[in-house]
This record gives structure tokens, sequence and C-alpha cells, in this order.
């Protein structure tokens, strides 16, 4: 009988299996207190909270383009760093990026080792941004 419904019911099955995978994803997300953005959220926080930008690229990446008002703190040194990322305020938002998200990840995860609560990683990184036409600045600035 309840075999009879899944398969009658496909659709609202595969919707129920969709919204659930979602959901718990959404939760693991919020438990990791990094949580994903996308270029269009991105650009929400950066107007209305002013969050600091922080490009981990290598410093020949952020040269070939960034997003405006980026600090690079490449990932290969991010660490050695450490005093320079202290010096931000913790209770602003952050913004991380880099080529696809993935260093970023690892480095919004050492950030919230130091205490930073209010942490984001662009959804794949700058090629996101990139994609959805918003503005990169090339050169040191």
């Amino acid at each position: 009988m309840l075999v009879d419904f899944l398969k009658e019911q496909i659709f609202l099955v595969i919707v129920f299996i969709g919204s659930f995978a979602a959901f718990v994803y959404l939760t693991l997300q919020k438990l990791s207190g990094i949580l994903e953005v996308s270029p269009a959220e991105a650009t929400n926080l950066i107007n209305r909270q002013d969050a600091v930008i922080i490009d981990v690229r290598s410093f020949d990446e952020f040269v070939k383009g960034h997003l405006p008002n980026a600090k690079n703190f490449p990932a290969e040194t991010f660490l050695q760093d450490v005093d320079k990322i202290r010096e931000l305020q913790k209770d602003k938002p952050l913004l991380l990026y880099c080529t696809s998200g993935l260093r970023s990840q690892r480095a919004a995860k050492e950030l919230k080792k130091l205490g930073f609560t209010l942490l984001h990683n662009l959804a794949d990184g700058i090629n996101a941004w990139i994609n959805a036409n918003y503005p990169i600045i090339k050169g040191k600035k």
C-alpha cells in the first residue's frame, strides 16, 4: 500500500527528499558558523552591513582582478598574517573569497578559531562574481 502510494506520488516524494536535503544542508551550514552567499547576497553584505572583503588568492591572482575594496591575505600565508587579521573588527561581517570557494572556506574556518563570528564565503568564489557581471578591480588597490 505504501509502495503504491510512493509510485503514484513520485513527484511529491522527490520534492520532499530535495526539500529535506536542502534543510539539512542549510542547518549544517548555520551550525558551522560560515554562511555560503551568492554574489547578490555578498553585495547586500557589502552595501548594507559594511562587510570587510578578504581575498585569499595569491597576490598574482589578486592583481589580475579582485572585488572592489578587497584586502589580500593569501591562503598560503594566511596564518602568518594573523596579526593583521586580528586588527579587523570581529563584530563586522567578513566576506571571504578565492577562485572557487575552497581556499576561502578553509580560511573562514581559521578565522572562526580566532573568534570571528560573522563569516561569509562567496559561493563559487570570484568565478561566480564575474559570471554575474559584477565589477572587478585590476591592480594592487
